[in-house]
């Protein structure tokens, strides 16, 4: 095989980057992009190449439409719904239909092709999803705010949904959290996998049943208090408390919904918990408020309200394609607050309602602000889970190329059925809102999922080939050798004054094995061949050579590679372990 080889030494300042790309590295500032010495081997020079490539921008809002019973409504075409960003109608230019878990027969190539009815003898589940519709179904189990018997009594619905609802063509994974985002199963294709995970799950602790010991304590140091003062004290003590887990909850969950930015397809959450307070502590403040109405516990609220954080969350989430349905796992509660006694006038039924609705709100704005489902109240969440299966598989993606691109801004989103009657009579639910990101952004968010989820999409065929490390006289730390092999018969190239001349960025990162990440270094990568060096069969690559310095140990490396010229990218991933013997 032909090879037309660049080879990249990076001699990085360490006065400018404080160091090589290290897969350790962890914080928050962006190294600049990558760079470095270049020279080209059996070619002259590459020459800058001023080509302007369009970079078509097409956003996809998926939407269900359900009657008032909830029952799906299907057989609508593109010219029942009406698409607005920020209140300036957009027209829909893909329009895409599943019905049941297949694409509908006129959704070929994304369009009704007249006449086509389908090839005889083959059934329309023959038809293939795209990988940009792909379901990613993701269980999450939030340890930190749920009772481990809820968990283990709604498990098995849980279980049940999967087995009957995940497809070969879906993708579904576990993640837990205890204060941390913890994978019980990576992304997989089979059910029982998950299902197993789950159950081996059942025997790990709840960690609600400790906040309810810290509010039955608050309450008995209340009862106990003097004075108002003194009770005040203890309801902002406890809130704060509540308070900081919430914000390590938010966080994590943000987290979780960066992780999922650069994985194409449909991603769906399913939150399972016995609910996420909104204000912390706000039961506790009105329990003081009734016993001493006139020091203004309940304007401490304010003070302990996180609503702006989770519709920063929900905003999020919008932009990276993310769903959530929310599982409220305590089901039917019955009372809490067992003695309204000693409770100063405060009503044991209005402490119960505060404490439940404050739950449970957090998990209506996530599904709703998403265009998901919340499931509330239900001791057997069985039947709303099927609800849930078939939003997955009875759905419209309508498509549309706002006039900018790459502005990072968020716009608002609006969907409705163009005839009123429909309008009365059906329920459209969908995302409300998208962020404009740049193709830098998406570069970065594609090849962080690489490393985040084993994800590849690798339509060039790019190759990442690794060295013999060298060891550092730092000790613990090589310097990796990696080669970057790009198949040229997969690029774009265009004559140019007797050569053929190309361009493709690489987005490079690395993890180690405790999940530490580099940041993702960008390099331009101009390609120039002379004329009579061009394999017209395409055989020849262009390979991008880099060191990145790495600790001991095991560690994932991924790249992605964008096409400027076309505008296609692909992603790819392979594992070293570095520092083992023989």
């Amino acid at each position: 095989m032909k090879m037309v080889r660049l080879t990249l030494v990076v001699l990085w300042l360490l006065a400018v980057l404080g160091g090589p790309l290290t897969a350790q590295s962890t914080g928050p500032v962006r190294s600049p992009a990558l760079e470095g010495r270049a020279r080209l081997e059996v070619m002259d020079e590459a020459q800058e190449l001023f080509l302007d490539n369009i970079t078509v921008n097409v956003v996809n809002i998926e939407v269900v439409v359900t009657d008032k019973k909830g029952k799906q409504v299907r057989g609508l075409v593109a010219d029942d719904f009406e698409l607005f960003e920020d209140k300036r109608p957009m027209e829909i230019s893909n329009f895409y239909a599943v019905d049941g878990g297949v694409p509908r027969a006129d959704m070929a190539g994304g369009q009704p092709v007249p006449g086509d009815e389908g090839i005889p003898g083959v059934p329309l589940e023959a038809l293939t999803i795209p990988e940009d519709q792909r379901l990613n179904l993701i269980i999450f189990i939030d340890h930190f705010n749920i009772h481990a018997l809820n968990r283990n009594r709604v498990m098995r619905d849980v279980r049940q949904f999967l087995l009957q609802t995940i497809k070969s063509e879906d993708r579904v994974m576990l993640m837990t959290y205890t204060r941390s985002l913890k994978v019980e199963q990576r992304f997989t294709s089979d059910p029982r996998l998950v299902s197993a995970a789950l159950s081996s799950l059942e025997k790990n602790s709840g960690f609600a049943n400790l906040r309810d010991t810290e509010r039955q304590e608050v309450m008995r140091n209340i009862e106990d208090a003097r004075s108002g003062s003194a009770a005040f004290s203890f309801a902002r003590s406890y809130a704060e408390s509540v308070f900081n887990d919430l914000t390590f909850t938010i966080k994590n969950l943000k987290q979780l919904v960066e992780q999922l930015a650069g994985l194409p397809g449909r991603k769906m959450v399913l939150h399972v918990s016995d609910g996420i307070p909104m204000v912390a502590a706000a039961e506790i403040f009105e329990l003081v408020d009734g016993k001493y109405p006139g020091i203004g516990a309940i304007n401490e609220t304010f003070n302990y309200d996180t609503s702006r954080q989770f519709q920063q969350l929900v905003a999020s989430a919008n932009a990276n394609r993310v769903t959530f349905n929310t599982l409220d796992a305590a089901g039917l509660r019955t009372s809490i607050f067992t003695d309204a006694s000693h409770q100063g006038g405060v009503g044991r039924g209005n402490l119960d309602s505060t404490l439940i609705h404050n739950l449970q709100d957090t998990l209506h704005i996530l599904a709703e602000g998403t265009g998901g489902r919340a499931i509330v109240n239900r001791n057997r969440p069985l039947a709303a889970l099927r609800e849930v299966a078939e939003d997955f598989r009875n759905f419209y993606s309508l498509g549309f190329s706002p006039s900018h691109a790459g502005t990072g801004r968020l716009y608002r989103i609006r969907v409705r059925l163009k005839d009123k009657a429909k309008r009365k009579a059906y329920d459209v639910r969908y995302r409300d809102s998208y962020r404009d990101k740049s193709v830098e952004t998406r570069m970065s968010d594609g090849t962080l999922a690489a490393l985040n989820f084993s994800y590849e999409a690798n339509t060039h065929g790019v190759k990442i080939e690794f060295g013999t490390p060298k060891k550092q006289s730092e000790g613990r730390h090589f310097l990796v050798p990696i080669d970057i092999r790009i198949p040229l018969g997969k690029v774009t190239l265009v004559p140019v004054e007797g050569s053929y001349q190309g361009r493709v960025r690489l987005f490079i990162a690395a993890m180690d094995s405790d999940g530490g990440k580099s940041p993702v270094e960008e390099a331009s990568v101009p390609i120039s061949i002379p004329a009579k060096q061009l394999d017209p069969e395409g055989r020849q690559q262009y390979v991008y050579s880099v060191e990145l310095l790495m600790r001991k140990g095991g560690h994932e490396v991924a790249v992605g590679m964008r096409d400027d010229l076309a505008g296609s990218t692909s992603f790819v991933r392979r594992r070293i372990r570095v520092g083992a013997r023989g």
